[in-house]
């Protein structure tokens, strides 16, 4: 539901951005970093201001605000295809595209700007983001194709991230994604090819991991999927070959090739099914040849075999709860109770603390002794 408001509002703002793009800028803003110059032009809209087209300028410092007419107006969006870079004639006819020559490294972001608009900077050389403190929404392809982009600072009140918006930022750089706990959706491929990077922390609200939206993220080692999360779309880490490790917590349905690596040799050694795990989907773990280790807190899927084609299920071992046992059993030589386990832990546990409870009192005691005794 919340996914198809996100659907909604960027329909509502796409028709926006054609209305603008069918009329004649405002304005030329012109504006200097240090020394440095740079220039974009703007529209008004509905009493506030929208990022155009980019000019000139390797540090461009959006303001919060632009005069026009004497009037002020808050600059709330960054256009679509307003920084785009694209190359010949035709893509920068078609998109009416201003800039003579293009050398953007660097964008400063104000508060007061709460999107980043469809293609925004698509293709362009942007290396470094700042102060994207307040943006609430980034639509599709905002940043695709920037594969000089280093790693971005997401801001709390980051709702919505869209289809393709960070796709092949490939760059050394860009290797963490921290996602805040405010996001509600994420799109399709958001994160696609982005192949540097190691680790992902996604939000606490977060529904849906939709498809394609980590493929070809062949250096992602660690992720944390939350307790929200209640299913992962095709593909969605597909040939995440770096992966050793996956907790599925509390997700009900995994789709097809969610974790395929059929062009590498991954590396996932153990996966966790939560109790609410329903369907597997064809594929989706297929080629898994190290995996060792399937730790399950419900039954059984019967979707296992076509979940994982290529892979010797009776080599893994298996540790399950006993209510879910005979499922498994029934199936595989390699089963054992996951409650006598988890008890077995817990019993170490506290011998442990009682030896180091057992040493401590001795210890006191020596010096205890030693003090009377001056």
């Amino acid at each position: 539901q919340m996914l198809d408001l996100f659907l909604g509002e960027r329909t509502l703002f796409e028709g926006m951005c054609r209305s603008i793009c069918e009329n004649k800028a405002a304005g030329l803003y012109d504006g200097a970093y240090k020394k440095d110059p740079f220039s974009f032009y703007y529209y008004i809209v509905n009493g506030e201001a929208v990022v155009h087209r980019y000019v000139t300028g390797a540090y461009v410092q959006i303001p919060k605000a632009v005069v026009a007419g004497g009037s002020e107006y808050p600059v709330s969006y960054i256009g679509c295809s307003a920084f785009m870079r694209a190359d010949g004639d035709q893509a920068y006819g078609l998109y009416g595209l201003r800039y003579t020559r293009y050398d953007l490294e660097t964008v400063e972001i104000p508060s007061s700007v709460k999107d980043v608009m469809t293609d925004a900077f698509r293709g362009s050389t942007l290396r470094t983001v700042y102060d994207m403190g307040a943006v609430e929404r980034i639509w599709d392809g905002a940043f695709g194709g920037c594969s000089s982009l280093s790693g971005v600072q997401y801001p709390d009140t980051l709702l919505f991230v869209g289809d393709g918006a960070f796709r092949g930022c490939s760059s050394k750089t860009f290797a963490k994604v921290n996602l805040p706990d405010g996001l509600r959706a994420l799109g399709k491929a958001a994160f696609y090819g982005c192949s540097n990077v190691t680790g992902v922390r996604l939000g606490k609200t977060l529904a849906t991991i939709p498809d394609d939206c980590f493929s070809f993220c062949s250096a992602l080692g660690s992720i944390t999927i939350p307790d929200s999360v209640r299913s992962i779309g095709d593909n969605a880490f597909y040939n995440c070959s770096s992966l050793l490790y996956m907790d599925l917590n509390n997700v009900e349905t995994v789709g097809r090739a969610a974790f395929s690596s059929p062009g590498s040799a991954p590396l996932l050694e153990c996966v966790v099914f939560g109790e609410n795990l329903a369907s597997l989907g064809a594929g989706a773990f297929s080629n898994s040849a190290a995996l060792a280790e399937i730790e399950a807190y419900c039954a059984r899927p019967d979707s296992m075999d076509e979940a994982f084609p290529g892979v010797d299920l009776q080599s893994i071992d298996y540790y399950v709860m006993s209510e879910h046992y005979d499922t498994w059993k029934s199936h595989y030589e390699s089963v054992e109770l996951l409650d006598e386990v988890v008890e077995e832990k817990k019993d170490n546990t506290m011998a442990y603390v009682s030896v180091g409870l057992l040493v401590f009192f001795v210890i006191a005691g020596i010096a205890s002794f030693r003090y009377r005794m001056k």
